[in-house]
């Protein structure tokens, strides 16, 4: 494996550290709009009452996930074994920063979303507008304004060893963890031949990354 040394520029910092925001706020607009801490959102929460502490923090990912719409411990035994897209890597995702609250342009993270879905096959029922609305549930519910949020949609039917009793066409699971320091610089990694840069599915975010993580462990 080679690898090459280098050094985010000054025009890519900004995507690490604080992002950008605005301090006039409309609620209709999805990228630029502060999380609300409400009652009601947090009543729609499986497991957290008005009494109950606040979140507690875990070692990788903060303890409530997003789960179909409802959020959930992420302890919870959810996922059956006979869902194609976790045994196969069948699904898309999107990893947005959180700052003061904000889904930062968040409206081009659906985008290419919802460009990769179609590209595989992936059904994605959300609506832009529903699905930002849960997503800042998760948020509030972790207590993360300042945090990095990953979404994915993974396709649950198709192929030989599906479930027979399975009723969604896809899930919808979304976690935040704290913000990484990144320092001062990076150490990019590049593998000769990985990647066949004429497929249709090349820039496609797809959620198995079985290669990716044995490189990164040579």
């Amino acid at each position: 494996t080679s690898r090459t040394p280098a050094r985010i520029s000054s025009r890519l910092k900004p995507m690490f550290g604080k992002c950008p925001s605005t301090s006039i706020l409309k609620a209709g607009d999805h990228g630029k709009r502060h999380i609300l801490f409400t009652k009601k959102a947090r009543s729609r929460c499986d497991g957290i009452s008005e009494t109950s502490p606040g979140p507690i923090k875990l070692s990788k990912v903060h303890r409530y996930l997003l789960f179909n719409g409802r959020v959930r411990d992420t302890r919870e035994p959810l996922v059956s074994p006979g869902q194609i897209g976790y045994l196969n890597g069948w699904g898309i995702f999107s990893t947005l920063r959180v700052s003061e609250g904000v889904l930062f342009s968040y409206e081009r993270h659906y985008r290419r979303m919802e460009s990769d879905a179609r590209k595989l096959r992936v059904p994605m029922p959300w609506s832009a507008g529903h699905l930002h609305e849960l997503l800042l549930e998760l948020v509030e519910a972790n207590d993360a304004p300042e945090s990095t949020l990953r979404v994915c949609i993974v396709r649950n039917t198709g192929g030989p060893f599906e479930s027979p009793d399975l009723t969604r066409e896809a899930d919808l699971v979304a976690f935040t963890a704290d913000l990484r320091d990144w320092g001062e610089g990076v150490r990019l990694s590049y593998v000769p031949n990985a990647r066949h840069g004429a497929s249709p599915f090349a820039g496609t975010k797809i959620t198995s990354w079985a290669q990716n993580l044995t490189w990164h462990e040579q």
